[in-house]
């Protein structure tokens, strides 16, 4: 959810308390699960 807010992946980290790498690697297995290509796919 925090992705979809739209402020980027790091962004995203600091208010989840992660690091950027940790964002894109969950970013990676949501694409995965999901079978999207692009972040802007998960938009919805």
């Amino acid at each position: 959810m925090e992705i979809l807010k739209g402020d980027g992946r790091a962004a995203a980290g600091v208010r989840l308390g992660i690091t950027a790498s940790t964002v894109r690697a969950h970013l990676s297995h949501i694409f995965e699960k999901t079978g999207v290509r692009r972040q802007a796919e998960l938009g919805c």
